[in-house]
């Protein structure tokens, strides 16, 4: 039974149908599109957990430990996603960089995702 557009409250709209490109329109071919799109790139410096208590508690000047020893290789995320890892590094104008150490392989991805 099809469903009836006014017990909604939405209006029902008619789109025109889509008409085929003609050959001399520019095409959009999927490498092209996937290439754009854009990628997040996260350095993970490591984690710890807090108390709701500590957190409302939280200070300038305090330090939090971290699960990463010093020298330890940081995880280095796409979209959220474990790509590699790597250790930081000193660029121009005093900021910071990263240089990749080792590439995760494929099918090589242990559940490691940024939260």
């Amino acid at each position: 039974m099809p469903a009836s557009s006014e017990t909604s409250g939405s209006e029902r709209v008619e789109l025109e149908p889509m008409q085929p490109a003609t050959r001399d329109a520019p095409a959009i071919t999927s490498q092209a599109l996937v290439e754009r799109l854009p990628i997040v790139i996260t350095v993970e410096l490591g984690r710890t957990n807090v108390s709701v208590k500590e957190l409302k508690n939280l200070r300038k000047g305090q330090i939090l430990g971290l699960d990463k020893a010093i020298g330890e290789a940081f995880g280095i995320y796409a979209n959220g996603q474990k790509l590699a890892s790597g250790e930081i590094v000193s660029i121009a104008e005093q900021r910071y960089g990263v240089r990749v150490v080792a590439v995760v392989e494929e099918g090589d991805q242990t559940g490691d995702a940024f939260p």
